[in-house]
């Protein structure tokens, strides 16, 4: 039995866990580590369609790692499922200052500035998303879906060699 208990006992035993639990917090890996916790718990928010609580988790990520381009791109993600679009715009072109050829952030952001009626602009950044395919080899599909009918005749698509 003697065993049992010291098996249970707590490692913070006698010292003050508040205190404990914030040195853990400002070590480089722990905030690293429960970045990731936030992060992930915002992708699985996010695809099972909760996204105010999606939105709440990157934002606690960011809170850890505002450098983190990934967080700012699901981020916009869940506000454009909030139909938020002037803040999505803002998190995908914050994610854009951190890493400026992601196809897909784009891709993102065109549309979102569709919805917006800044077609000339939303054009613009469908082009960007295709210059960066060009460079790579993947073949670009999801472009043109992204367009409204009225603007996918006014962007070339890549020639395919």
């Amino acid at each position: 039995m003697s065993q049992l208990t010291s098996v249970n006992a707590s490692p913070l035993s006698g010292m003050p866990v508040a205190a404990t639990v914030n040195n853990h917090l400002r070590t480089k890996s722990t905030q690293k580590t429960i970045h990731r916790i936030w992060f992930g718990r915002g992708k699985v928010l996010t695809r099972q369609g909760y996204y105010e609580a999606a939105l709440a988790s990157f934002d606690a990520a960011l809170q850890l790692q505002p450098d983190d381009h990934q967080s700012w791109v699901f981020r916009g993600v869940a506000l454009m499922h909030l139909n938020r679009y002037k803040a999505a715009l803002a998190s995908f072109n914050q994610a854009l200052e951190l890493v400026i050829d992601d196809r897909e952030v784009w891709i993102f952001r065109g549309a979102v500035l569709t919805y917006l009626n800044r077609r000339e602009e939303a054009i613009q950044s469908y082009q960007m998303a295709l210059n960066i395919q060009q460079q790579g080899t993947e073949v670009c599909c999801d472009y043109p879906l992204w367009l409204p009918p009225q603007l996918q005749m006014r962007v070339t698509a890549p020639a395919i060699a």
